[in-house]
């Protein structure tokens, strides 16, 4: 290992990937029914919306990607790249703040 790599191990980035599922559908289900305009929501909430959304989809990628990887070469332990183990650090975070806000009057965070 050198400073620009930094080993994680699996079930730490499986945890990740679980607990931002459910954040992730309700921003899609959000998404998809102010898009169909079943959902009357403002164009700042909507653009807010999206942001959340894009960056949800990003890690989820990211993640399926690792645990995929993780999986084909049978490990427990997976050596990312300082700049993309930063990247899944963001994004979780933004995703980690995004459950305890409401766009509109429909709280993210789950019950």
């Amino acid at each position: 290992m050198n400073n620009s790599t930094v080993p994680v191990k699996v079930p730490v980035l499986e945890i990740i990937y679980k607990a931002m599922l459910p954040t992730h559908f309700r921003l899609e289900t959000l998404l998809l029914d102010a898009l169909s305009e079943h959902y009357k929501i403002s164009a700042t909430e909507k653009s807010l919306l999206c942001d959340v959304y894009a960056s949800s989809i990003a890690l989820k990628s990211i993640l399926e990607d690792c645990l995929e990887e993780a999986k084909e070469n049978n490990t427990k332990s997976l050596t990312l790249s300082n700049k993309e183990f930063q990247t899944i650090i963001s994004l979780a975070k933004i995703l980690e703040n995004a459950s305890r806000t409401q766009i509109h009057l429909t709280p993210l965070w789950a019950h």
